[in-house]
């Protein structure tokens, strides 16, 4: 998180990625756009989109898939994709074939 987060934190983050960070698809632009951003993120080996099917067809779907695309190339390869309550989504979140776990539940 950027608004809330002390400076001192962020930057002992750059130092010390995060195993696990957490932000909405407007903090991941910001990163993206800031050298120390860049830094942290670069580290990255998987992305989880949840609520990923709020987001089709609209302008903010369309900047966050923007925004995990740029992310895959600063990383130098496709990131894993992860999508949570998205089976709807799955070839928007994967132009390749995508596995779908959906284990069975009883209601």
């Amino acid at each position: 998180r950027t608004g809330d987060t002390p400076q001192k934190e962020r930057q002992r983050m750059v130092k010390h990625p995060p195993h696990i960070l957490i932000i909405t698809p407007e903090s991941l632009y910001l990163m993206l756009t800031s050298k120390s951003g860049r830094q942290v993120l670069k580290t990255a080996k998987a992305i989880i989109l949840d609520e990923i099917h709020a987001l089709i067809d609209t302008k903010r779907g369309a900047h966050l898939m923007l925004s995990v695309a740029r992310l895959d190339k600063l990383c130098g390869r496709r990131l894993q994709r992860i999508g949570l309550s998205a089976t709807i989504a799955a070839a928007y979140l994967s132009p390749e074939p995508a596995v779908i776990c959906a284990p069975s539940m009883d209601k």
